[in-house]
């Protein structure tokens, strides 16, 4: 049986997610050799420093040398990862236009996003209500407060490795190791999941523009979160949950309005597919006829949802996460909600969005269960 176009538009998003992934790990790449130069400068910085257990002004001196090499290191990494959004931005504004009308057949998408749109879309892009940009001095700054206060600790790491003839590498994964270290090695990992976060956010915002701009078809916006073990609380409340393109209200009667995003936190998976006016509305619009044209307008009668990709196969385009929840084994719901919050979600028959509190913070065991039982 033929796909429908809304399963084609869903298709074509979450193979797109793959796409984006493999660009994110190619921006990782570059910002990694970026973080070990910077290494590299910091820990010559430091074992070339004079005596600074309890010197002040010696102390003061390294890190005014460690501040030039954050500075400048930090600085390239904020400018390569911008450079790429920026071209993130002009080509998923033509991908989803491109695709779209490819799956529908004809040009029904007609409102592009313009380059200046991009720029600003780029420049307001937030994550987790933060500034790309003030990401980095974010991320470059806790690196310098961590380093500051182990700083003893690396010079020792680094005079035995140097004493056993390691080359600097071995040095550097010595020190990862070191627990007490350990907030230096995380500064990658956030570094890791910005990078990934912020295309996925740059790539949602080009979207989400497009629909608007194509708000005379378009009445809303659908998000479908990933049917998996490690979709969050949050996406799975959210699955299948339509909202109004302008406003963000719902539009299923479920009341509430869309959180900002996705992505909706770091490393978020979800995406949002448009959801256009009944046919019926379409085809009865004059105007939207006569700019479209009859033979767009039949393209428009094919969007009943059949099907749905989840970790196990197909399923039918209308279940939600939690209508596919309530159809995998008691082990796989237990993994998922752990045993405590399965047991209540299945006495008591709760939704997902029953299990978040108004902010969207998933409710403890203990709340669950004074608000339940």
């Amino acid at each position: 049986m033929p796909k429908s176009i809304t399963t084609q538009i869903q298709d074509l998003l979450i193979a797109r997610a793959v796409d984006l992934d493999r660009l994110s790990a190619s921006i990782y790449k570059d910002v990694d050799n970026l973080l070990l130069q910077t290494q590299k400068s910091i820990l010559t910085a430091i074992v070339s420093s004079e005596n600074i257990t309890s010197n002040k002004k010696r102390l003061s001196k390294l890190f005014i040398e460690i501040d030039g090499i954050l500075d400048e290191k930090y600085g390239k990494i904020d400018k390569k990862v911008k450079k790429v959004l920026l071209g993130l931005s002009v080509s998923e504004n033509k991908f989803l236009m491109d695709n779209l009308n490819k799956i529908l057949g004809a040009n029904i998408f007609d409102i592009t996003v313009t380059k200046e749109g991009l720029q600003v879309i780029l420049d307001n892009t937030l994550i987790d209500g933060v500034l790309i940009g003030d990401w980095f001095k974010k991320s470059k700054t806790n690196y310098r407060h961590n380093l500051e206060k182990v700083v003893n600790k690396v010079k020792q790491g680094i005079q035995i490795g140097l004493v056993k003839g390691d080359p600097i590498l071995t040095i550097l994964a010595d020190l990862k190791s070191d627990s007490d270290l350990a907030p230096l090695a995380k500064a990658e990992n956030e570094l890791r999941t910005l990078v990934r976060t912020s295309v996925m956010e740059v790539a949602n915002n080009i979207r989400y523009e497009l629909y608007k701009g194509n708000s005379d078809i378009i009445q809303g916006v659908q998000v479908v979160a990933t049917l998996d073990k490690r979709t969050t609380p949050l996406c799975r409340s959210l699955d299948k949950r339509v909202y109004d393109l302008n406003t963000r209200k719902a539009l299923d009667g479920g009341g509430g309005s869309l959180p900002a995003g996705p992505p909706f936190h770091f490393n978020c998976r979800s995406t949002l597919v448009p959801v256009l006016y009944p046919y019926s509305k379409i085809i009865t619009s004059d105007d939207i006829q006569r700019r479209k044209g009859t033979a767009i307008m039949e393209k428009l009668s094919q969007l009943a949802t059949k099907e749905r990709s989840s970790m196990f196969g197909p399923v039918s385009g209308s279940l939600d996460y939690n209508g596919w929840l309530k159809t995998q084994s008691v082990p796989i719901q237990k993994e998922i909600l752990g045993e405590g919050k399965w047991k209540i979600w299945s006495e008591k028959g709760l939704s997902m969005s029953d299990m978040l509190d108004q902010s969207g913070r998933p409710l403890s065991l203990v709340e669950l269960n004074k608000k339940y039982s």
